[in-house]
């Protein structure tokens, strides 16, 4: 779909002040892991990549009990400048 003629954009309050979450320390062995998810994704098209956001959510990595780790991304501070 071209961007002309679909975009989707995010309200958020002009008030909110951008958010710069400390980085977090990371396994060397998960990092491995994050790195081949997120290029898994970008290779897709469905992650972009953005230079100087004004706004970040780093990844996080959730152990499951069946040794698989779980790659989710940490919205928290995104949701608090959005609209309820």
């Amino acid at each position: 779909i071209e961007p002309e003629t679909v975009q989707h954009r995010i309200p958020l309050d002009p008030e909110a002040r951008p958010v710069k979450q400390n980085l977090r320390r990371i396994r060397p062995d998960w990092a491995l892991k994050i790195k081949e998810e997120v290029t898994k994704q970008v290779d897709v098209g469905f992650l972009l990549v953005s230079e100087y956001p004004t706004r970040l959510a780093y990844i996080v990595l959730v152990p499951k009990k069946d040794v698989k780790i779980l790659v989710c991304v940490d919205f928290r501070d995104f949701n608090k400048a959005s609209p309820q």
